[in-house]
């Protein structure tokens, strides 16, 4: 989902508008705004890449396993879609708590 900022349009003194407007925002500003909505899609599309490919690849490697192996790890072959998607979902919020340091110091700090 695509968020845009709500920018209140600026009054002059008199109680009119000033002139600014959605339709008389510049090129450069509507630049901007596509260039920033465009860099969040690419963000949220390159999140949901990962999350897939974490899945994929923990599928393939459960897959991989023997009967014999995975009777080890106490895991019946019916349970490697969950697991595999619990394995993905745990890789995500791991990646989401490392890009953001700043928000673990203040946690570690109060």
């Amino acid at each position: 989902m695509i968020a845009f900022k709500v920018v209140p349009i600026a009054t002059n003194t008199a109680g009119g508008c000033s002139g600014q407007s959605l339709t008389n925002t510049s090129h450069s500003a509507w630049m901007v705004i596509v260039l920033r909505a465009l860099r969040r899609a690419c963000f949220v599309i390159g999140r949901s890449i990962r999350f897939w490919r974490d899945y994929f690849l923990s599928m393939h490697e459960l897959d991989g396993l023997s009967d014999h192996d995975l009777r080890d790890l106490r895991v019946n072959r019916r349970e490697i879609c969950r697991i595999a998607w619990n394995e993905a979902r745990r890789r995500r919020q791991a990646r989401s708590r490392e890009s953001r340091p700043h928000e673990q110091m203040l946690r570690h700090s109060s």
